[in-house]
């Protein structure tokens, strides 16, 4: 059986609820009858497990010209066959084509489709709700909650999908001490499974497959089409900024501080800063901080938005000034902002993403047991500064997702470090250049590692964000995925037992890899069993 006509397939049961008009498509009995290839996989018997490598074009058991005619039949003339998108930006490619390359990175648009549910119940949840299907990206949510005059949790004004692995995932966002992770959000989800067949799983029906989506990770257990999630009432997010640096030792001429004593007030500000963040993710709110290095450890920069739902400019100035207070206390001239609407919740740019770029990361949740112990948060502090002044960007996102204002349903397969997490961050190389060498690139990333493992060590017990994580992260299944990591397995065993979803770093992934020409951890390669021979 040629499997990957598998994934083609969206048929549905005669007893689910369909979502999106797109979802009503059935396979009937017939059309299986007349080319069998499209039949539902067993997973009760699922046969041999696959040796070798995938397939991929060109292969002998890759579908025929004819087996894709036969299958656009049975999807009504659907199916389409166009070069990628992506082809414009390859120049060995017949379509490379540098503008239209740049217009792609740049935007990249498709129509999507929504429905508002004022009064939806599943479980124990009655209220509100919003049917979105899983192509919407986070910047078209805005308009339709405004409309609605609601708020749905998403990652701010992006061009983020907000309901495929951002969900899949956890998902932080601005409201994530307000109403917790995007995968706390879901109520139900249409997917499609690695047998071919379109089921709901809500907390009421396929739980277990259910709980896996909600957090579990993204490309691993079905094909999310569309979902269910949570509207809560409408709330307004007020910003505030705020900026501090010290450039060759001197925080400007008017400061008398000698160099030393201008680098060690900026990181005594910085602590002050990073303490105060517990007291934001109290009141609700999150903050997105960056402490960049110069050109040498006697320039550093800070910089900080506050994002404070449901707050006013008043309640945010007032109960920001202390902090001010504390920091300019010390000597540091601060630059802040007075605070307003936040340009990031919201639609912002319109669907206009960022340039791709050429920087590797590392992702560490920070518990908060490290706020609770003075000794504990000075460690911590200290791993910090070592990381920059190592020569490495450090981007904290304090929020405080419990389970308490997570709410109903709670629970789901998200990383349980999340819980307990006072602040994420990512933590940025970008000094290796486009083009370098496979060997320069793994130099590169085991100095990271280097400097990283202090703020693993201080964070032991811990985990990290999937989603802006390592792809070469240690431990993965630990860090990703904490204690429900078997659990997992198991409904990914159950669910898929052919290995059909597959993705590095997410559940059952072990047996496979990428096989590249240079060894660098990429996608530009076979997908293979660790133990298959070359080909």
């Amino acid at each position: 059986m040629r499997v990957l006509l598998v994934l083609a397939v969206l048929a549905a049961e005669k007893a689910i609820a369909i979502n999106i008009p797109f979802e009503s498509f059935e396979l009937t009995p017939a059309e299986v009858d007349a080319f069998p290839v499209i039949a539902f996989g067993d997973s009760a018997n699922p046969g041999p497990a696959r040796t070798g490598c995938r397939f991929v074009p060109g292969d002998s058991e890759w579908p025929t010209d004819d087996d894709w005619s036969r299958l656009n039949v049975s999807m009504g003339g659907a199916l389409l066959r166009p070069d990628p998108p992506g082809a414009v930006c390859y120049p060995d490619h017949p379509r490379y084509d540098e503008d239209a390359c740049l217009a792609l990175m740049r935007n990249a648009g498709r129509t999507r489709e929504f429905e508002y549910l004022p009064d939806y119940s599943v479980g124990d949840y009655h209220g509100p709700a919003a049917r979105v299907s899983a192509g919407l990206e986070a910047w078209e949510m805005f308009d339709y909650m405004r409309a609605h005059d609601m708020t749905l949790v998403v990652p701010g004004g992006y061009t983020v999908g907000a309901y495929g692995g951002w969900m899949a995932a956890g998902g932080h966002s601005p409201l994530a001490s307000t109403f917790g992770l995007g995968s706390d959000q879901v109520l139900s989800l249409q997917v499609v499974t690695a047998d071919g067949r379109f089921v709901t799983a809500s907390p009421e029906s396929n739980q277990d497959l259910f709980y896996a989506l909600c957090g579990g990770g993204p490309s691993t257990y079905g094909i999310v089409t569309s979902a269910v999630v949570k509207a809560h009432p409408a709330t307004n997010v007020t910003t505030a900024s705020l900026r501090f640096q010290v450039t060759n030792g001197a925080f400007g001429s008017e400061s008398d501080m000698s160099a030393s004593e201008a680098v060690e007030a900026f990181w005594t500000g910085v602590g002050m800063f990073f303490h105060y963040g517990k007291d934001v993710t109290e009141f609700g709110g999150t903050t997105y901080n960056y402490v960049t290095p110069g050109m040498n450890n006697a320039s550093v920069s800070f910089r900080t938005d506050f994002e404070m739902p449901g707050m006013t400019p008043d309640d945010v100035a007032a109960f920001l000034q202390p902090l001010y207070d504390a920091i300019t206390d010390v000597g540091i001239p601060i630059s802040k902002t007075v605070p307003g609407p936040s340009s990031t919740w919201g639609p912002g740019r319109r669907g206009i993403g960022d340039m791709p770029g050429n920087s590797r990361l590392a992702s560490r949740l920070f518990p908060r047991r490290n706020w609770e112990s003075d000794d504990l948060f000075d460690e911590t502090m200290a791993a910090v500064r070592t990381f920059v002044e190592g020569g490495y960007s450090f981007h904290g996102i304090h929020m405080g997702p419990t389970e308490e204002v997570a709410g109903y349903p709670g629970g789901g397969g998200v990383n349980p470090a999340f819980r307990e997490t006072l602040m994420h961050a990512d933590l940025f190389d970008r000094g290796v250049a486009p083009g370098a060498s496979a060997d320069k690139v793994k130099e590169a990333h085991d100095r990271l590692v280097e400097y990283v493992q202090p703020i693993r060590d201080v964070t032991k017990g811990s985990g990290a964000y999937m989603n802006e994580g390592d792809v070469l992260e240690p431990d993965w299944q630990g860090s990703y995925f904490g204690d429900k990591y078997e659990r997992l397995l198991a409904i990914k065993q159950t669910t898929d037992p052919w290995n059909l979803f597959w993705a590095p770093g997410t559940v059952g992934s072990e047996p496979w890899a990428v096989r590249t020409a240079d060894g660098l951890p990429t996608q530009n390669g076979l997908l293979c069993r660790i133990d298959a021979p070359r080909r």
